[in-house]
């Protein structure tokens, strides 16, 4: 899904960090792709930040998905957009 909607330009996928982050404060992640290993590798703070990120995106009724950085295409597709993706409600 994440693939076809980039494919096709579209404005309702988010990713990296700092683009989820701003989509999230919208309330407009329908759900959430994170590569495992940006579970692990986090220093404190950022761990702590992307915990705060994923509670406020499942407060907003968004679906959470962690995929393994094992996968083939999955893994790797996610690595080089960040670590982390969105499927947004809503273009923005």
């Amino acid at each position: 899904e994440l693939l076809a909607r980039l494919g096709k330009d579209k404005r309702n996928v988010s990713y990296g960090f700092e683009d989820v982050e701003k989509a999230a404060g919208y309330g407009a992640i329908e759900t959430v792709l994170v590569l495992d290993e940006l579970l692990r590798e986090f220093d404190m703070e950022k761990r702590k930040k992307l915990e705060d990120l994923l509670h406020q995106i499942e407060k907003a009724g968004g679906d959470i998905v962690i995929i393994s950085s094992l996968h083939e295409s999955a893994g790797k597709t996610l690595h080089s957009l960040g670590n982390i993706a969105a499927l947004l409600r809503f273009d923005i």
